[in-house]
């Protein structure tokens, strides 16, 4: 009887089973989480896994869509209104780096709360060893961010955002953000802090902003508001 699913409870159990899923694949990886550690890590019984997602590597796939989703949900609009004030006119560096700055500035933000919440980790072993998973966060997530960012360089450097100089160059902008998200540990321990307080958030954003727009040959805005 244990190893029967508690149907009334289905979709709670088919949720609590994705975000466990998260955390422990982002941990573990999908050959180091078994179905008995997702299972515990959910709250549920083992018998869940097969019942919703017809085993574990249904369960991850599941996880990769919701990832997929829930950073399309942000970077999609971003991506939407810099297209639409690139195509207005052309800003001029001033008004790009302002550009860059609120999309570096809402990717550092939203990084902060993926790395809280298992979806950086998730991501970077998806992007280091891509499973056949990777076609789901490719076109829900990383293709629209690679092309925003494609965007935004080809902008600065006079190019064709489609260029391959252009598309690396928009990608290089990731590692003006990753560094202090994936790296975080190392900055924390430098420099003593045990916590990152809305002022050091703050505090890391320019420098990301910074470096994105030196990057680029921008003059950094003077202000992040």
């Amino acid at each position: 009887m244990n190893d029967i699913p508690d149907l009334d409870r289905g979709d709670e159990t088919k949720q609590r089973l994705i975000a466990a899923g998260l955390m422990v694949f982002g941990r573990d990886g999908y050959e180091g989480a078994s179905t008995r550690r997702l299972a515990s890590a959910a709250g549920a019984n083992v018998a869940a896994i097969a019942y919703h997602f017809g085993g574990k590597w249904g369960l991850y796939v599941a996880v990769a869509r919701q990832v997929a989703q829930r950073n399309g949900a942000v970077v999609g609009p971003l991506s939407e209104r810099v297209a639409a004030e690139l195509a207005v006119a052309a800003p001029g560096p001033e008004g790009l780096a302002r550009i860059v700055a609120r999309v570096i500035g809402g990717l550092m933000d939203g990084l902060f709360t993926l790395r809280e919440d298992g979806r950086a980790a998730f991501l970077i072993r998806e992007m280091l060893a891509p499973s056949e998973a990777f076609d789901v966060l490719y076109e829900g997530f990383l293709l629209p961010l690679n092309r925003m960012l494609s965007a935004l360089a080809a902008s600065a450097l006079g190019l064709s955002p489609d260029e391959p100089a252009a598309v690396m160059r928009g990608h290089l902008l990731l590692g003006t953000v990753m560094p202090l998200i994936a790296g975080r540990v190392v900055i924390e321990r430098r420099l003593g802090w045990s916590e990152i307080t809305p002022e050091r958030r703050r505090q890391a954003i320019a420098m990301a902003v910074a470096a994105a727009c030196s990057s680029l040959a921008l003059p950094p805005p003077d202000s992040l508001d």
